[in-house]
């Protein structure tokens, strides 16, 4: 019986929202772990619907984004393991520096930096019995590079490919309630993971009138993340392990796109579906489309989510391009929010 409860516990605590994994190492148990992490897609370049003549120019584009993500009191059950968490919320806070250079009128190649820094508060996974809880107060410092391109053709429409690599580094801890009142806590100072992550998106514009254009979107997402220096919750404080996961995304929608120069509005609708099946908590991105991101806390723990969005922009011909945009997303347990500034510059 004590080995039945400890096992169970070990269970739940190395699914903590640190993105510590199973302590088991089994092939079957390592398709529970946290697999998704930082990441952040290329804004549109230099040409767009209020861009007027549409002229493709090298570019640097700036942008400054703030993530919002919340989700309820979760049950789950992973790999026959019954476990439960108490509500939490995350911020994060992104700024994204991206160097696009057209070599000809179909294609164009972009390096892109992103730096991140993000703070969960909230519950911690533990099984699924009474007396059991737990909570979390961590910080993710997180860094993104990579190469993105596009490529656009008159009948197929444009595909963007994007190869990225992400660090991300943590700080802080977790504590969990036995039944009883008995409390332990445990550092994730140690813990970090490096992601590699492909994406390819499909889009093309659909004259509807003069100003309007409907703009369809596809797109599938694979990581990659190896996890390095977890803690090891069936050993003592201070015994840590690494492992490694794939992950799977589909996504698509539509986009509304109303442009007369000088100005630009759009507005989107969309779903993302997590293909592979189990829950994936701790820290993530979800990519809901082309150049829309979410960051935070959970964002990859329902499998199925809506997504929505909006934005408005202004051209000052050969001088700027300026959006401000809103895109949310929400499941059965969870919803998020974000906010960007983009500046676009050519040069």
């Amino acid at each position: 019986m004590r080995k039945r409860f400890l096992l169970s516990l070990a269970m739940g605590l190395v699914l903590g929202l640190s993105g510590t994994a199973l302590a088991n190492k089994s092939p079957e148990r390592r398709k529970a772990m946290r697999d998704l992490s930082y990441e952040a897609q290329a804004q549109r370049a230099w040409s767009s619907p209020a861009a007027g003549d549409g002229e493709k120019k090298s570019s640097w584009v700036f942008i400054p984004e703030f993530h919002f993500s919340h989700h309820g009191n979760l049950k789950t059950t992973l790999n026959g393991s019954a476990l439960k968490s108490d509500s939490g919320h995350s911020t994060v806070g992104s700024f994204t520096v991206i160097a696009s250079k057209p070599f000809t009128d179909w294609f164009t190649l972009s390096f892109m930096y992103q730096y991140g820094y993000s703070n969960y508060d909230g519950g911690l996974l533990t099984p699924d019995i009474d007396g059991f809880g737990g909570s979390s107060d961590i910080d993710v410092t997180a860094h993104l590079m990579g190469f993105v391109s596009n490529f656009e053709f008159p009948t197929v429409g444009k595909i963007e490919f994007s190869l990225l690599m992400v660090w991300d580094i943590y700080d802080g801890a977790e504590t969990i309630v036995y039944p009883g009142g008995a409390t332990e806590t445990r550092s994730v100072d140690q813990f970090d993971d490096r992601l590699i992550s492909f994406l390819v998106w499909w889009d093309k514009d659909f004259p509807l009138a003069e100003s309007w254009t409907i703009d369809p979107y596809l797109g599938w997402r694979s990581v990659h993340v190896v996890l390095k220096d977890m803690n090891d919750w069936q050993g003592a404080p201070g015994d840590y392990y690494s492992d490694s996961a794939w992950t799977h995304l589909l996504s698509g929608g539509v986009k509304l796109k109303y442009g007369a120069f000088p100005w630009g509005f759009t507005a989107r609708v969309g779903a993302n579906r997590r293909v592979t099946k189990n829950d994936v908590p701790g820290y993530a991105s979800r990519a809901q489309a082309p150049g829309v991101v979410n960051l935070g806390w959970m964002t990859s723990w329902d499998r199925t989510v809506v997504s929505w969005g909006a934005g408005v922009s202004y051209v000052a011909p050969d001088v700027a391009v300026v959006e401000l945009g809103y895109n949310g997303a929400a499941g059965a347990d969870t919803n998020y929010h974000t906010l960007s500034l983009t500046l676009v510059v050519p040069f």
